[in-house]
């Protein structure tokens, strides 16, 4: 940071410099520039902190020569962010009012941002997040339904449904369209389309735009942050339960994740999780790297969770029930002959 505040002084020196061979000819046509280097120094030395300590975070993974390049958002995604929590500390501010985070991105991105402390609050190093920014255009359900609504402003899931079963034949026409239906009931709610039957709804000409600004004031201030999990991927490997790792593998991430940064650490955790539900009995190893797994592999694993819980949670009341009765029994007899009886019984008092 220091490297960085010496430039930035010397450049302005420069600046002075080059306005006494210049300016001072003729002051009238080149006036002198206003100094204020504060403003400029006080933002360089808050993106050197960062940097630096995104650097500290990347050195402790021991991660920082297999990442390409970092982003810095400020207050302000643009973007969605999904990755692991590299870093958690004071924002700029250092009132404890806005919490900076360092992640590591599927997408092989290291960034930072700051939001406020009350929305990551339960926000460890190692969970796995999700930061929404608020919308910024039109859903892409609200633009569908405005095309297919006919001049008199009625939409007709029926006729959607015979529209895309022509355009896009290879998915869930069915459920394509009911999805569209629940984004009309939720407007409905807020008042802005209305529902004659089941199939006609009334819908404005503006349904993008008044739809977009439904979703800001519902959405709220700032970033919206979302802990996928609080497991992080080493122990989610072997996790007798479900984890993050089994629905982002069996829900079709197989296609979507990155190949490199934290995407890459994902899909090496994918095979040894592959491994470990084999040897746990839950999936078929076939060899050559090939498994299969059962149709409801997460309801046996949320199943298992609970059970497992519920077994610990039984220990628990067994060993306080049993320290109970054992208090009780020292009491009768603290008067009589136990020394250490009868220090238990003054403590508890």
């Amino acid at each position: 940071m220091a490297g960085i505040i010496g430039l930035a002084i010397g450049a302005q020196n420069f600046l002075d410099r080059l306005w006494l061979a210049v300016g001072a000819l003729n002051p009238a046509a080149h006036p002198r520039p206003p100094i204020n280097r504060e403003p400029m120094l006080r933002e360089l030395g808050t993106r050197g902190d960062i940097i630096k300590t995104m650097h500290q975070a990347l050195d402790r993974e021991g991660i920082a020569d297999q990442r390409a390049y970092a982003t810095l958002h400020g207050t302000s995604p643009k973007e969605q962010i999904v990755g692991r929590v590299l870093a958690k500390g004071l924002g700029s501010d250092e009132l404890g009012e806005r919490i900076g985070l360092t992640i590591d991105g599927l997408d092989g991105r290291v960034q930072h941002l700051e939001v406020p402390a009350t929305k990551v609050e339960d926000i460890r190093r190692g969970s796995i997040v999700a930061i929404e920014p608020p919308p910024s255009s039109p859903r892409v359900a609200d633009d569908n339904i405005r095309q297919h609504t006919d001049a008199n402003g009625i939409y007709r899931p029926s006729a959607h449904l015979e529209s895309v079963k022509e355009t896009m034949p290879r998915i869930d026409h069915a459920r394509h369209v009911q999805s569209h239906v629940r984004r009309l009931e939720a407007l409905r709610r807020a008042g802005i389309v209305e529902r004659i039957d089941a199939d006609r709804w009334t819908v404005p000409a503006d349904l993008p735009e008044r739809g977009l600004a439904h979703d800001r004031q519902k959405f709220g201030k700032g970033p919206r942050v979302e802990t996928l999990t609080d497991l992080p991927l080493n122990e989610q490997v072997r996790h007798e339960g479900a984890t993050w790792l089994d629905r982002t593998m069996i829900g079709g991430g197989r296609d979507t994740m990155p190949h490199g940064g934290f995407g890459s650490d994902v899909r090496a955790a994918w095979e040894v999780r592959k491994r470990a539900l084999s040897d746990m009995g839950y999936a078929e190893d076939r060899g050559n790297g090939q498994f299969r797994a059962p149709g409801d592999l997460i309801a046996q694993l949320e199943r298992a969770d609970i059970s497992r819980v519920g077994k610990a949670l039984g220990r628990r009341a067994q060993s306080e029930l049993a320290a109970i009765g054992s208090r009780r029994i020292c009491f009768r007899q603290a008067r009589r002959i136990d020394p250490d009886c009868q220090r238990a019984v003054r403590n508890d008092r």
